[in-house]
């Protein structure tokens, strides 16, 4: 599905997508332990559709993007190391 930014909420919450996307592509190279890394990346696999799929008819506000970003990228830190080993 193509994502086509009408405003700037949409840029903004495009932007945020993106930026995850790295953040995500950059741990997952070489996690600790692969196996905990794909179970406890299943709330990604499950949210990131679920958010641009309702984006269009439930778009949540800034801050909210912002928060659950935040969220999903400190998830991402806990994922690769796991979380009793992160630094």
């Amino acid at each position: 599905m193509l994502v086509i930014p009408r405003n700037e909420h949409d840029r903004f919450a495009l932007l945020l997508l993106a930026v995850f996307m790295i953040v995500w592509g950059v741990l997952a190279v070489q996690p600790l332990y692969r196996s905990d890394w794909l179970l406890e990346n299943a709330l990604v696999f499950v949210t990131i559709p679920l958010l641009v799929a309702l984006h269009p008819f439930l778009p949540l506000s800034k801050i909210s993007y912002s928060l659950i970003f935040v969220f999903l990228c400190l998830h991402e830190v806990g994922a690769h190391y796991t979380y009793a080993m992160v630094p």
